[in-house]
Formats: C-alpha cells, structure tokens, sequence
C-alpha cells in the first residue's frame, strides 16, 4: 500500500507544479507502520508434496 500511495502522491505533486489541480490531498494521509505478515508454515506432508513435484518438474513447466 505504501508504494501505491508513494505513486499517487508523486503524480499528483506533478499534477499541482503543472497547475491542473488546486492542491495534492495525497499528502495529508499518513501511512501507519505495516504490521508484520503473518504465515503459516507448510506442514510436513505439504512440504512431501512440493518437494515432489519440484523434483519432477524443477522448471514449473508441465
């Protein structure tokens, strides 16, 4: 999200120094801190399972 909005904020600064919009409204949001992704871990089957197929097919192809 912090990218999205890195992007629009950038574009509508540029939009302002080329006088098509009044004011950049992007610039007033603050972006809170991103909270850690939280995972779940393969299980030991799961992990049989895709060790398996990468060794058929490291490739990804078939």
């Amino acid at each position: 999200m912090a990218y999205v909005h890195s992007v629009l904020k950038s574009a509508l600064e540029h939009a302002v120094r080329e006088e098509e919009i009044p004011r950049n409204v992007a610039r007033n949001v603050r972006m809170g801190t991103p909270r850690p992704r939280r995972f779940e871990p393969l299980t030991v089957e799961e992990a049989r399972v895709s060790q398996a197929l990468v060794s058929r097919d490291p490739v990804g192809v078939t």
